[in-house]
């Protein structure tokens, strides 16, 4: 999946045609692995967060890390990997529609039609 999005630029480049990989599952081996990493960097982003802030009261917390100034080395990369995950998506999001921003955060889509029925109110 990583090489398939890599190369999609090159792609329209080139007259053949670029077909996307097949998988049976909700999300893509590439979507699974970011949508894991996040709460990971989530954790670590904390972690050493805590680490640089008080590094008197946590002096374990940045031996974890390699001390503190290997502690701060990691937090600014966690950063690139908030902002690897974050730019990608608000790209989608703009290129797909503002529907798709709308029902990130309400849930629903006005594009997906209901399949169940609407129970009367008699």
């Amino acid at each position: 999946m990583f090489r398939y999005y890599l190369a999609v630029p090159f792609a329209k480049l080139i007259p053949r045609k670029w077909l996307h990989p097949c998988f049976n599952t909700k999300y893509n081996a590439l979507q699974r692995t970011a949508y894991f990493s996040v709460p990971v960097a989530g954790c670590l982003s904390v972690a050493t967060g805590w680490a640089i802030h008080k590094p008197m009261q946590f002096r374990w917390l940045a031996a974890i890390f390699g001390g503190y100034n290997a502690a701060r080395v990691w937090h600014f990369w966690i950063m690139w990997l908030y902002i690897l995950f974050v730019v990608p998506h608000v790209i989608l999001v703009v290129a797909d529609g503002w529907d798709t921003l709308r029902s990130m955060i309400v849930g629903w889509s006005t594009r997906v039609k209901r399949s169940e029925p609407i129970a009367n109110e008699h």
